[in-house]
This record gives structure tokens, sequence and C-alpha cells, in this order.
């Protein structure tokens, strides 16, 4: 089976270099030290604060990201230049190892 999503043990958190709004999809990130260079993978805007949004990264052109916006029931917000912008495991993730792990027999 195909990885779904993909990983990086070593992604490096970085920041917006812009402002968006909550309907873009695209934005771009001062750097993408030790990112995946798979795709898609999850990211996390505005990491930790009140507004975070998960986004689903499905490329990445030189720091500016092809984004799909509001993953795992999270809202698309607005975000500003600045914000924390990291690399997450998310809850899909767990969801997807444990639907597949109580449906497979004799592991």
């Amino acid at each position: 089976m195909a990885n779904a999503y993909f990983y990086s043990n070593i992604a490096v958190p970085t920041t917006l270099s812009g402002n968006i709004n909550n309907a873009v999809t695209s934005c771009t990130v001062a750097a993408t030290t030790g990112w995946p260079t798979s795709y898609p993978f999850i990211v996390a805007l505005d990491f930790g604060a009140a507004n975070e949004e998960l986004v689903q990264v499905t490329n990445n052109a030189a720091g500016t990201l092809t984004i799909v916006r509001a993953f795992g029931g999270t809202s698309a917000v607005s975000h500003s230049i600045g914000a924390v912008v990291r690399h997450v495991a998310n809850a899909q993730d767990f969801t997807d190892f444990r639907t597949h792990e109580a449906a497979t027999s004799n592991v």
C-alpha cells in the first residue's frame, strides 16, 4: 500500500513570509529545511495558537506551498506574516492506523 502522507523527523519549524486570507490555496514560508520532498504532507499554520489551521501540502516550489485548506476538521482562517508553520502528525494519521489495525487479522 502506498503512503497516504509523508513525514520527516528533521523538519525545522518556520514562519509565513506574508499574510494569507481564508481562501488562498498557496502560501510562502521562510524555509522548508528538512521537510518532506514527497507529497502530500500536513503542516500547521499558526502552530499552537487559538486559530491554528492544518493544511495539506501538495507541492513546494522554492518555499511557495500549494495547500488544501481546513484539513482534519480545522477551519480556514486568515494568518499573518510571521505565523509559526510546522510540519505535524495529526489525528487522521492515528485514526487511519487504528482503522487498519482493527480491520487486519493474523498480524
